[in-house]
């Protein structure tokens, strides 16, 4: 997966915060650690995310709310302001990836199971069934 840049974050942003499903999205201020400060909404922000490394700059331009949370728990990354704002906000601020959803929505008996010849898609309980 390719490095997203600092402009395609922004305008990712903004497309996301202008889309009605998404409500109202107040106006933020993303900081890069040796990067510049993006913008989204123009206005007075609610709240600003400040990355303090090079960790936390991959963090946030991946949209991934995981990394997110790791890297906050780091120290990596910061929120300034409104906390409850940027949780709210997360609509627009997660990249939703379908196949790790379906990964980890998909019920345990019913994930893959490899074997040495080929990966089958069947549940647990047949499997044990199958097994003399």
């Amino acid at each position: 997966m390719r490095q997203r840049s600092f402009q395609d974050f922004q305008e990712t942003l903004e497309s996301r915060r202008g889309r009605p499903t998404n409500g109202h999205v107040p106006s933020f201020v993303v900081d890069f650690c040796e990067g510049p400060a993006v913008s989204i909404g123009g206005e007075d922000p609610a709240f600003e995310i400040v990355s303090t490394s090079k960790e936390g700059n991959e963090a946030l331009l991946s949209l991934d709310l995981l990394r997110w949370a790791e890297m906050y728990l780091c120290g990596q990354v910061d929120v300034r302001g409104d906390f409850d704002t940027a949780m709210a906000s997360r609509s627009i601020l997660s990249d939703f990836r379908p196949l790790l959803w379906a990964k980890h929505y998909t019920p345990r008996d019913w994930r893959p199971r490899c074997s040495i010849n080929c990966c089958t898609l069947r549940p647990r309980s047949e499997a044990v069934r199958a097994v003399p």
